[in-house]
């Protein structure tokens, strides 16, 4: 005969359940320059009033305010104090109700005074760091490299047409080197902002300053680079000089929209560095044409192009001549 399983004195013991898993909370405060969106929402706040107060909280009000449940709160710091507010959400999800947490009283507001924090950073941060309307754009002065050169609007005749493009104004001519590079100043954007760094503990690569008719300044815009911390340490004994890693770089701007140093994506500094010196020179050359795809080129009439390395008889149809024969 057999047991039957887990019967008699030598049945397996139930396996013991494993430990409940321990989570910790943890909290990062991040600082940022607002944009247009996020005036708008402080705005909310100075200027705010509740659409209703509903008095002091009690145990009826409590639940069907739904801040029985919440774990939302926002802290608001004027000069002449903080308040903070336990934030709740009814069912028709068209107003808010705030506990103030001081009085223990309980407000009706506008949903605007929270939609704002809850889209997050990206829909009120600063998304322009210089601040500047292009339209009124006149020219540059750029300091680099122990220079200064000013880039300015020049006009110039296309097809038959006055057109204004980037030039050299000593010389009123228009340079499409000067012209892809002020373009490329837009690739500066931030993408964390730091208020505990300073210009000082860095080398600075360039300074704009951006003027409108009359060389009225606009803004400027300066750009900062600092040695990146290695990711780890070379192991004792394996830190010869001859094969160190090439040292890192980290680049930042400051504007004065942004207040503080505001870090900004390695390729655009890289390149950014990379091109003034031939934006500082007396004869800046243009950069090359991209040169077409000959795979993606057509081959007449809308057949393929020809096959580079092929020989005539491998080509494909329509690619012998470019007109399909």
């Amino acid at each position: 005969a057999v047991a039957a399983a887990g019967s008699g004195s030598g049945s397996a013991k139930p396996p013991t359940p494993p430990a409940p898993i321990e989570y910790e909370e943890v909290t990062k405060t991040n600082e940022y320059p607002l944009g247009p969106e996020g005036d708008k929402l402080v705005e909310t706040y100075v200027l705010g009033h509740a659409i209703r107060d509903l008095g002091a909280i009690d145990d009826q009000l409590r639940k069907d305010s739904k801040l029985d449940q919440t774990k939302t709160s926002v802290t608001v710091t004027f000069k002449d104090g903080t308040r903070s507010f336990q934030v709740s959400t009814p069912d028709n999800n068209t107003v808010r109700y705030l506990l103030d947490t001081a009085s223990n009283n309980v407000f009706v507001v506008s949903n605007q005074m929270l939609t704002g924090f809850e889209n997050g950073m990206s829909s009120i941060t600063l998304t322009d760091p210089r601040g500047i309307d292009d339209k009124d754009l006149e020219s540059v002065v750029l300091e680099a490299i122990d220079r200064t050169k000013t880039i300015a609007r020049i006009e110039t005749e296309v097809e038959n047409r006055k057109v204004k493009a980037w030039g050299d104004p000593s010389t009123n001519k228009s340079e499409p080197a000067l012209a892809n590079f002020i373009d490329g100043l837009a690739n500066l954007k931030a993408t964390e902002y730091f208020p505990s760094l300073t210009p000082e503990s860095m080398k600075r690569v360039m300074r704009v300053t951006y003027r409108k008719g009359g060389n009225s300044v606009m803004g400027t815009l300066s750009l900062f680079k600092r040695e990146k911390a290695p990711a780890a340490a070379l192991p004792e004994g394996h830190d010869d000089p001859a094969n160190a890693p090439k040292p890192e770089f980290e680049y930042f701007i400051l504007t004065e929209k942004t207040h503080v140093l505001a870090g900004v994506k390695k390729d655009a500094g890289e390149q950014t560095e990379n091109n003034l010196p031939n934006v500082m020179s007396d004869n800046p050359v243009a950069p090359e044409p991209k040169k077409a795809d000959p795979l993606k080129m057509p081959g007449g009439h809308g057949g393929p192009g020809k096959k580079p390395g092929l020989p005539p008889q491998l080509q494909p149809p329509g690619g012998g001549d470019g007109h399909g024969h």
